[in-house]
């Protein structure tokens, strides 16, 4: 019996990946069948299906026989079909006692069980509004139930064989989807994970890029200020705009400024001081210079004044010489130039 309940519950799970999951609790542990609704429950929402009646609910256990008919009803149907349609009609929030008695759970049992037997299929007499609404009677669409007779018992072995060939098939094809999947979403994570990584890397480069450039300005720009605060104290540079020219903001207070821009004022107003100084001492120079060539001009003046009176009264004595040959009656000619000779030669 064991045997043959593994043998069933492989069959009819091999038929749908989720009728190994009861469709009402989700418990992955199946025990029953809700033949005229397609669906594999566990043994404690079969208690509760029982109540309905097999109007509702007819129930089957895998200890069972069965026939080729009631398995129709799990091939066609099954936990997934199912589901969804509950899913499109908001029902599958519903409870048990409500969701099989609605309008719309009355019209998949009659659709489904129009498939099995290849009739055509009802019409919808409802709409989405009124899915949910209750029915209270609901016919007899299942007589063969009351007193059900099997018709030829199913081959459990030859459909043991024919889905076992199927599910290798789908389990080898589930395997490689799934592996698919895993592969697909460990790429997608290493991905995200890289992505993630570069990002922090960009992020921390770039705050040690301006970090390190800060530093460097800051360096700079001090040992900037320094040499020109050295400049300034050994009086290299005594431009007034000084202060204007070193405009770094090196994070100092606001009274260091301020003694700084005092100590640069009483250094250029001693510099202006002692440039005026120094003119003074220049122009002193040049009119002491002036008044010692105006006195060298003087004394040649008077030097040739003296030479001039000289020259004069030699030119007074000749005069006389000249004089005193003439009242001789002496040759004036070769005797004025005896006597020039003779001058000449004093």
């Amino acid at each position: 019996m064991e045997k043959q309940i593994k043998r069933m519950k492989y069959i009819i799970s091999s038929m749908d990946e989720k009728n190994i999951f009861c469709i009402d609790c989700g418990i992955d542990k199946i025990d029953y069948v809700s033949i005229n609704n397609g669906i594999i429950i566990c043994s404690d929402c079969y208690e509760k299906h029982k109540n309905f009646g097999y109007k509702i609910s007819y129930l089957k256990s895998f200890s069972e026989k069965w026939d080729n008919y009631l398995l129709r009803f799990i091939q066609i149907g099954g936990n997934s079909k199912f589901f969804k349609f509950l899913y499109q009609y908001n029902l599958n929030e519903l409870p048990i006692e409500k969701k099989y008695k609605t309008k719309a759970v009355e019209y998949y049992r009659q659709n489904l069980k129009s498939e099995v037997m290849g009739f055509d299929p009802p019409q919808m007499n409802f709409t989405i509004n009124d899915a949910q609404e209750i029915i209270e009677n609901i016919e007899d669409n299942y007589p063969e139930f009351k007193n059900y007779t099997y018709a030829k018992q199913v081959d459990i072995e030859a459909l043991e064989k024919k889905y076992n060939k199927k599910s290798v098939m789908s389990n080898m094809s589930s395997f490689f989807e799934n592996f698919g999947k895993k592969i697909k979403n460990s790429a997608n994570n290493f991905a995200e994970k890289m992505e993630e990584y570069k990002i922090k890397e960009r992020v921390v480069k770039g705050t040690n890029n301006a970090i390190n450039k800060v530093k460097n300005i800051t360096v700079e720009a001090k040992d900037k200020f320094e040499g020109m605060i050295n400049k300034n104290k050994y009086g290299f540079m005594n431009d007034e705009n000084f202060t204007n020219k070193v405009n770094i903001n090196i994070g100092e207070n606001n009274d260091f400024n301020n003694d700084l821009n005092e100590k640069e004022k009483n250094n250029n107003i001693e510099n202006n001081n002692n440039n005026n100084n120094l003119n003074n001492n220049n122009n002193n120079l040049n009119n002491n210079k002036n008044i010692s060539d105006i006195l060298n001009n003087n004394n040649n003046i008077e030097k040739k004044e003296e030479e001039n009176i000289i020259n004069i009264k030699n030119n007074e004595n000749i005069e006389e010489k000249k004089e005193e040959i003439i009242e001789k009656n002496i040759n004036p000619e070769d005797e004025l130039l005896k006597k020039i000779s003779e001058f000449d030669d004093d």
